[in-house]
């Protein structure tokens, strides 16, 4: 009987440490679980904040070369974006959704400056303001903007999350007579 006894306590010990295993294993995954949540919502913040100001895109600044900056992004002719003249902007913004039509209105003021866009950093809501200077130029896959800083706040880092947004300015009047 005694031997029945411990050889059930036994067994009764080693359900007990089995269960408490997978209760570690749970807290393991439960925790694992969090950090990804908590990952997902800092990235779905910084993305709405951004998506509340325009656009969603993806600043390139790897390169300045005048060419398609890849899927989502928007590239300036320019490293420092206040020196930048031209800005190189997919036909898709970052979820692939076609925006090339659009852009191709951003020239369609008749005054001479067609009119703003607005970049916003939605990491530290750095932006930067540049007036839109002449015509947009279809390339292959991306469209040429040609722009002129106006000024700005804060830093902007390579493959940051940007709002893009534009404001077009109103034609130009007629001349009235000369008097």
């Amino acid at each position: 009987t005694k031997a029945s006894e411990a050889s059930a306590s036994a067994t009764a010990a080693a359900g007990s440490a089995s269960t408490a295993g997978t209760h570690a294993t749970n807290a393991g995954n439960s925790a694992t679980a969090a950090s990804t949540a908590a990952t997902n919502a800092t990235t779905a913040a910084a993305v709405g904040r951004a998506a509340g100001n325009g656009v969603i895109v993806v600043l390139d600044l790897s390169a300045t070369t005048d060419a398609d900056p890849g899927a989502g992004k928007v590239r300036p002719n320019n490293a420092a974006l206040a020196s930048a003249t031209m800005l190189y902007v997919d036909d898709a913004d970052n979820y692939g959704n076609p925006i090339g039509s659009w852009i191709d209105t951003l020239d369609d003021s008749t005054n001479t400056i067609r009119g703003q866009i607005v970049i916003k950093n939605s990491a530290n809501d750095a932006l930067a303001v540049f007036n839109v200077t002449g015509a947009v130029v279809t390339g292959t896959g991306y469209r040429k903007v040609p722009v002129a800083y106006v000024g700005g706040s804060g830093t902007f880092a390579n493959n940051a999350v940007l709002g893009f947004s534009f404001a077009r300015a109103g034609d130009k009047g007629t001349n009235g007579t000369n008097g």
